[in-house]
């Protein structure tokens, strides 16, 4: 080998060396940063309907990316998998690592159930729609719950006197359960200390005017301080509500004309509910539109004394229609 050829060969390998040791270093370095990318998932559970963050679920200061996209309102396990990238602080190489993990979609939260009142009082063979207490039923993703997703439940027996148990369920879109309970106490009716005329007048003005329980309170209440239920007391001022004057006259004409006797429940009742229809129809609007509760019954009361009755003061009327509401 000539003299001549020696420099050239001792460059060639020291450049090949260099070249080695590079891409030796470069190796290095690269599984030394795959090697830093670990991946601590702290969070699996995803609540339904939340908003996604990745920065949530994993405790990393690199750059994670998902394979697929997770959409938070299909409750559902992922397996899929992470990507973590960093680069190289040498070399500014990019490095990735593959990780395979789950993430889980769950709906915990059920729809929130609000009652009108905890406890609902009846009396015996009342008719009371045990839905009527549901104030709403509303999932707090999926908004207002379908009827057919609310189920009410009471071995509740009108016939008898007793505190049953209401049993309301409702299930949002994903099955999730939520349950709320409230007492029904059904009352003697008899056995009150309203007597005999009380009981007919109640019962006539629920079931044959369709009044609600508030309203039908609060014209008892102004029948007891009008006439104590009695039909036939009074002269000038006669009847369960004493009508005066052509009121008392128009009375004797429509029991007359509709075969009523005159001092009748019957015959005085239908003809107070012919006077709100035809003379007084802001009051019986008032009272078909009234609240049901005991407050609806006070202020009914007090607007129907004076306003139907006309009488110079309402007393304690409302209270009275409150106490018979809660009786």
């Amino acid at each position: 080998m000539s003299n001549k050829r020696k420099p050239y060969i001792v460059i060639a390998l020291i450049i090949t060396i260099l070249l080695l040791c590079l891409l030796i270093d470069v190796f290095y370095h690269y599984f030394k940063t795959y090697n830093s990318l670990k991946l601590n998932q702290v969070k699996e559970n995803i609540e339904y309907g939340s908003k996604f963050n990745i920065k949530d679920i994993f405790n990393t200061d690199n750059t994670v990316t998902l394979s697929e996209d997770i959409d938070t309102f299909v409750v559902d396990d992922y397996y899929i998998y992470a990507y973590v990238s960093k680069k190289d602080d040498k070399y500014n190489i990019d490095v990735n690592r593959r990780y395979p993990i789950v993430i889980k979609v769950e709906d915990t939260k059920g729809p929130e159930i609000i009652l009108n009142e905890e406890e609902v009082t009846v009396y015996t063979n009342d008719s009371y729609h045990l839905r009527n207490n549901i104030v709403s039923v509303i999932d707090p993703i999926d908004g207002p719950v379908d009827d057919d997703y609310i189920v009410v439940k009471s071995d509740v027996d009108y016939s008898k006197a007793g505190t049953y148990t209401v049993e309301v369920k409702a299930y949002d879109n994903n099955g999730v359960e939520s349950t709320k309970n409230y007492k029904l106490i059904v009352k003697d009716r008899q056995n009150t200390v309203t007597g005999d005329g009380y009981n007919y007048i109640y019962s006539y003005l629920t079931d044959v005017f369709g009044f609600n329980k508030a309203a039908t309170c609060a014209i008892l209440s102004n029948i007891k301080f009008e006439s104590n239920f009695q039909t036939d007391i009074g002269d000038n001022y006669y009847g369960l509500c004493q009508w005066g004057g052509n009121r008392r006259d128009n009375l004797y004409t429509y029991c007359t004309n509709n075969g009523f006797d005159p001092s009748s429940y019957e015959g005085q009742l239908n003809f107070m509910y012919y006077e709100l229809t035809n003379s007084y129809p802001s009051v019986l609007q008032y009272l078909s539109n009234l609240e049901n509760s005991a407050s609806g019954a006070y202020d009914g009361a007090e607007y129907f004394c004076e306003i139907y009755e006309g009488a110079a003061s309402v007393e304690s009327r409302g209270q009275q229609a409150a106490d018979y509401f809660n009786y």
